[in-house]
């Protein structure tokens, strides 16, 4: 699978193509944020700009998908994995 993430923290205006494991991805919110956590939280965790925030809800959507995740309102998310 492959995420679009800039990982770069100096220029957040580019999105660069890195291939990463989602569970990764995962791992780091859980090691980052606390067990209830907004989008922006997220965003900023991975360096994602304001106009790319459709990439930071489709990472969130795959980890609801796959059940890492819960939504509890339009920007707050739930860890429900341990």
């Amino acid at each position: 699978m492959i995420i679009f993430i800039n990982f770069n923290i100096f220029n957040y205006s580019s999105i660069r193509y890195v291939r990463t494991n989602k569970m990764g991805l995962y791992q780091r919110i859980k090691e980052n944020l606390p067990k209830q956590f907004s989008i922006f939280q997220v965003m900023s965790l991975f360096g994602i700009s304001s106009p790319d925030v459709r990439t930071a809800r489709n990472i969130l959507k795959q980890l609801y998908q796959q059940g890492l995740i819960k939504r509890i309102s339009r920007n707050m998310y739930l860890r429900i994995a341990n």
